[in-house]
């Protein structure tokens, strides 16, 4: 219904900065999953891709600067720039104004909570949550690690950056005192990979079997 709107709106958005605004969504959403699963004495395992903060601009409204009225189209002549002709740019403008008037709910979606993951996850468990990442120095990583896997710490949740720790760590109960819960919310770009995650929280010595979610946000984004 919307071809040019959408294929315009789309362009804007790079690979990493739609996994980011995903994971942002992901992570309040998953805190009151994490929250069930540790009050039932279990330890969770979140694994998100992004760490830099993204250039998230908004999914569904055009930026004051994309608002071309016809006279101003027409100065450009046949094109607004190297990749949009007047002509697409009028369709854009046509299915924009009628979208805005279908759907003021996502125009007017307001997305300025729109925070790394790492951020969202860290707020919300702040005293029993350690991390995982490029940015923490790596005796601290052993130690966060070490924190994670003692059974008394206090530490039961773990978030760690994909990219990190991949591979090379461990994470599985290897006591039977806390079943483990890993829980991604980044998007694994190949099948080995997402095995190398849950390897890190499912492997040789797992006295209980670990819980494994993917979440999704049920949209094609």
């Amino acid at each position: 219904k919307y071809k040019a709107l959408n294929e315009y709106l789309s362009k804007r958005f790079t690979g990493w900065i739609r996994r980011y605004i995903l994971e942002s969504i992901k992570a309040k959403g998953a805190i009151n999953l994490i929250n069930q699963y540790l009050k039932t004495g279990k330890k969770v395992t979140v694994f998100h891709d992004t760490l830099k903060i993204q250039d998230a601009k908004h999914p569904f409204r055009l930026e004051k600067d994309e608002l071309y009225d016809k006279a101003s189209i027409s100065e450009h002549g046949d094109a607004i720039s190297d990749s949009i002709k007047a002509a697409d740019y009028r369709e854009i403008i046509k299915e924009y104004i009628q979208f805005a008037k279908e759907r003021p709910d996502l125009i007017n979606l307001d997305i300025k909570d729109i925070r790394p993951a790492l951020e969202i996850l860290s707020e919300a468990f702040p005293n029993n949550s350690v991390q995982f990442n490029g940015n923490v120095p790596k005796a601290i990583r052993a130690k966060n690690v070490k924190d994670f896997q003692n059974d008394t710490s206090g530490k039961d949740v773990i978030i760690v950056q994909s990219d990190a720790g991949n591979a090379g760590i461990s994470l599985h109960d290897t006591t039977g005192v806390h079943q483990r819960v890993m829980i991604n919310i980044g998007i694994p770009q190949r099948p080995i990979y997402a095995m190398q995650i849950e390897g890190r929280n499912y492997r040789t010595g797992s006295k209980t079997n670990c819980i494994i979610r993917y979440l999704t946000t049920g949209t094609n984004f």
